[in-house]
């Protein structure tokens, strides 16, 4: 390789590099499904560098956006131009690169862009026009994507991304960073195709206290072209007699994918069981399955608490009650035994009395008499 060839590559890879940096993918994901040539659906927004100011505030200096964001080309449109609307929403002008890259899908669908070769890559098959444009604040570009397929290639998807890169300006000393968008394009191949995908799991906390609680699936494709789950496709996670659906999302050929939904409101308590079921070839079908037990402790805590507090406050009555009962019995007790002491005392002072009042009156000289007559 000269040394030319070299430097070449190596500035290609240092854009691409620091484009992974500041480009955002997220809504240029492999989950952004679009057919190709076609705007985004409703509810879509373009892939932007910065979204645009509302009505009324001053618009930011950078902000561009490419419609559709990604592109999914069957076989019978691969003769067909492939055209993205790029729109400058910026206050300021834009000097806009187009180019190529690989990419490979992470297992949240991100699309990574690299330089080290992708997998059933068609970056050599394409071509853009311009590839390099200048665009006024408010100006569009339409950007011409065609595919030109090698000899005999493998059927199946094969993809790459068109990069819409702004090169870093300014002074040369001054760290600089490029900002784009990538787009990915997913490029169908005449032949026999096979869509299948393993699901590999379904986890989920085996005890929660309550809602939400996340459910999470992987899985792998082991087609030869990508696998979409979306709008009446969508892949539902059945919970306690309810569906659970998951995101749309789509499984690049050969990619690995881990996709999360999330059980919102489950029942107080519950031993419920999660199935994921994926229809295959034939008839056939995956399924998955986790248990998971809710029970809300801490509920149950509280109301076991608030048992204990009332069950205390009613034996500390019980005992404040008889305690009261057991005073009020000896005060009794004291008075009767009392009044039965005064009734004694007074029978015993009215018989002695009686009985003197019997016997009469007593000369005190009788005694003296009756020891001298002896």
């Amino acid at each position: 390789m000269s040394r030319r060839a070299r430097l070449a590559r190596c500035a290609a890879a240092g854009a691409i590099g620091l484009l992974s940096l500041s480009v955002p993918l997220g809504p240029a994901s492999a989950d952004t499904a679009q057919p190709a040539g076609t705007a985004p659906a409703q509810g879509t927004q373009p892939a932007q560098g910065t979204q645009p100011a509302p009505a009324g505030e001053k618009s930011p200096a950078f902000s561009l956006s490419v419609s559709p964001t990604r592109m999914t080309i069957s076989p019978e449109h691969i003769d067909d131009d492939q055209k993205f609307v790029v729109t400058n929403r910026g206050s300021a002008p834009l000097d806009v690169v187009v180019q190529r890259a690989d990419f490979t899908a992470g297992k949240d669908g991100a699309v990574k862009l690299t330089t080290d070769g992708a997998s059933y890559s068609a970056i050599d098959w394409i071509t853009v026009s311009p590839a390099r444009f200048r665009l006024d604040a408010g100006a569009r570009q339409l950007v011409t994507s065609r595919i030109t397929m090698p000899p005999n290639p493998e059927p199946g998807d094969h993809h790459v991304a068109v990069v819409f890169m702004v090169p870093a300006t300014g002074d040369a000393k001054a760290f600089k960073l490029n900002r784009g968008i990538a787009a990915p394009l997913y490029i169908t191949v005449p032949g026999p195709v096979d869509d299948s995908i393993r699901l590999n799991s379904l986890t989920g906390p085996r005890f929660a206290l309550g809602g939400p609680i996340d459910l999470t699936a992987t899985f792998r494709s082991t087609g030869t072209v990508h696998r979409d789950f979306r709008g009446t496709g969508r892949l539902n996670a059945r919970i306690d007699g309810q569906d659970v659906a998951f995101p749309d999302f789509t499984i690049g050929r050969g990619a690995e994918r881990e996709v999360t939904t999330r059980w919102a409101r489950p029942p107080l308590m519950c031993v419920c069981t999660a199935t994921v079921t994926v229809p295959g070839p034939n008839g056939a079908t995956q399924q998955r399955q986790v248990t998971i037990v809710v029970f809300p402790v801490h509920l149950a805590l509280l109301t076991l608490a608030g048992v204990a507090v009332l069950v205390l406050l009613g034996i500390l009555t019980r005992r404040r009650y008889r305690a009261r009962v057991h005073a009020a019995a000896r005060a009794l007790r004291d008075r009767e035994d009392r009044e039965q002491a005064d009734r004694e005392q007074a029978g015993w002072w009215k018989d002695y009395t009686d009985r003197d009042q019997a016997e009469g009156p007593q000369d005190p000289t009788d005694g003296h008499a009756r020891d001298a007559r002896d």
